[in-house]
């Protein structure tokens, strides 16, 4: 064999292996791109937020985000996710700042960073939106971040803990929970200008929406005073029709996450009676599951709720998975604090 020879085969093998890794790289070390993202809050504080996966076959993989991303951590605390094609936006409270990852390698791509307390976020266009509670009173309201740049460009301050957020007729509805207190208005923004529009007044804590036959349905927690319980209220379930706020049925306290089954008009939430449906049709609750659960999530195409236990909040949780008459179908351990989920 020629010296020349020896030095093709040389740069050969060396190109080989470095287009070989880069290709690698970009694919990740597992598919997920058939079955359950899991988020978890993670300990408050002194934890880092992370992702199971439940494949279609059952078996779980838990903190995908570092096993793809060399150990890289999300940070304190996994709040929500919102997926815009194959990237989902994760929504990390306590690190103040989106953690961009493509949904199907979970390999990072990108963050936005300068948020304040973060919660929820909506895209449009080239726009993303996220309500934000803000750090000691600065900041409330909902910041517009240009996605090209991943830039904040502009935050349209609103007072009163801005959670969830649906768009509805060119329209962003922002509930307003009230932060560490509470609050009871749903705020309209107008997506044309992003300006205010109005807000009106609901039960304590709006909390999550779903579009359900062209009227938002919307959750109310209701609001449990520790200091005087007389000054409690209780949840309910509106709907939004003509541009009012209707009252459809009262609720006890507690009520979180809400999802919709929107082929059979049904919503299904958590709460004091534990995994619950509501029809649309019969304005009636049936309890599926008694317990304390921390979130729902609801797969349209397997027509299967998935229901996230977080246990004692400090050792791994649980997902339970139900058909929609609420047989159980499956258990999966996952991580400390799950609160939702992304299907894929």
């Amino acid at each position: 064999m020629t010296k020349s020879t020896l030095h093709f085969l040389f740069f050969i093998l060396l190109f080989g292996g470095l287009f070989s890794c880069t290709d690698d790289d970009s694919k990740g070390k597992e598919d997920y791109s058939h079955g359950t993202l899991v988020l978890h809050e993670g300990l408050f504080q002194t934890g880092t937020g992370t992702v199971s996966f439940v494949g279609d076959t059952g078996a779980v993989s838990n903190r995908i985000f570092e096993l793809e991303n060399n150990g890289q951590i999300l940070g304190n605390i996994l709040q929500s996710a919102t997926v815009v094609g194959d990237l989902a936006y994760l929504v990390v409270n306590n690190a103040n700042k989106i953690v961009i990852v493509n949904r199907y390698s979970f390999k990072y791509e990108g963050e936005i960073t300068g948020l304040k307390q973060p919660q929820y976020a909506y895209a449009k266009g080239n726009k993303l939106y996220v309500s934000q509670w803000g750090i000691g009173g600065d900041g409330s309201g909902v910041a517009i971040v240009n996605l090209s740049t991943k830039l904040i460009e502009k935050t349209i301050l609103i007072a009163g803990g801005p959670q969830h957020m649906i768009a509805f007729n060119n329209e962003l509805f922002i509930g307003l929970s009230g932060g560490f207190s509470k609050d009871n208005q749903v705020v309209e923004l107008d997506l044309n200008a992003d300006t205010i529009l109005r807000s009106q007044t609901v039960d304590d804590v709006p909390n999550q929406m779903q579009i359900v036959d062209g009227k938002i349905w919307l959750l109310c927690s209701g609001y449990y005073d520790f200091v005087n319980p007389d000054q409690s209220s209780k949840g309910g379930i509106y709907v939004y029709q003509n541009g009012i706020w209707t009252k459809k049925l009262a609720l006890e306290q507690g009520g979180k996450s809400l999802e919709a089954d929107a082929i059979n008009r049904e919503l299904f939430t958590v709460g004091s009676l534990g995994l619950v449906k509501y029809s649309i049709d019969n304005n009636s609750i049936t309890q599926l599951m008694p317990g304390y659960f921390y979130g729902v999530g609801f797969n349209v195409l397997t027509q299967q709720i998935w229901v996230a236990d977080a246990k004692n909040f400090s050792s791994p949780g649980y997902v339970l998975v139900l058909n929609r008459q609420g047989d159980l179908l499956d258990t999966h351990q996952v991580d400390i604090i799950p609160n939702g989920f992304i299907f894929n």
